[in-house]
């Protein structure tokens, strides 16, 4: 059921969609990328109620700008109008934190051959950047001034331990699929988990 209080929210919301983007349009035009962060990130959790917001500068240095929910910001894999290669795209975590999703390595996986750099904004002086010439890592500045890598992980390499079902590297799990913490099958338990094992995979 829409509720008068449900469409005059979503037309406020519209509206500062459309300020947001206006917002970014007026003062990062012809800026630098990371002189644009403190703009963006205050159209993104003032302007907007903590909303993503991702900004891609194209070739010609046009800004395309466009905002989502609270976790996500679709970059459309055929943009219209964008003159390629890609200079920068960046995007935010309102949340506060910097670092990739799954989504956001799928991006510049997808990108990476036209698209030269990205950042993810996570707060004031917390950013993390990513570039094409080093694509499986994204370097963030946290909010101590430190600097923390994070490294693109391979899914391949990493498996559910059948005891605890928490996620561990391949490399430190045993061949019946445990990891260290659990206890490993010997002697006669050895065919009962085997058998508990195959259970598990057929269901």
């Amino acid at each position: 059921m829409i509720t008068n209080f449900s469409v005059k929210y979503n037309k406020l919301l519209e509206d500062a969609r459309i300020e947001a983007k206006e917002f970014i349009a007026n003062t990062c035009t012809g800026l630098e990328p990371e002189h644009m962060f403190s703009h963006i990130w205050l159209a993104s959790t003032e302007i907007l109620p903590a909303l993503e917001v991702q900004v891609v500068i194209d070739s010609n240095d046009k800004l395309h700008i466009s905002t989502g929910s609270s976790g996500y910001v679709d970059f459309r894999t055929n943009p219209v109008g964008i003159k390629l290669p890609i200079k920068c795209w960046i995007h935010t975590h309102p949340f506060g934190s910097a670092y990739f999703s799954g989504t956001d390595w799928s991006t510049v996986n997808t990108w990476q051959p036209i698209m030269l750099e990205a950042y993810v904004l996570g707060g004031e002086n917390h950013y993390g950047h990513w570039n094409n010439t080093n694509a499986h890592e994204l370097r963030i500045l946290e909010k101590d001034g430190s600097i923390r890598v994070q490294e693109q992980r391979v899914l391949s390499q990493f498996a559910d331990c059948l005891g605890c079902s928490h996620e561990y590297p391949l490399e430190d799990m045993n061949k019946y699929g445990l990891c260290e913490e659990c206890q490993y099958p010997t002697g006669s338990e050895e065919e009962s988990f085997n058998a508990e094992s195959k259970n598990v995979k057929g269901m």
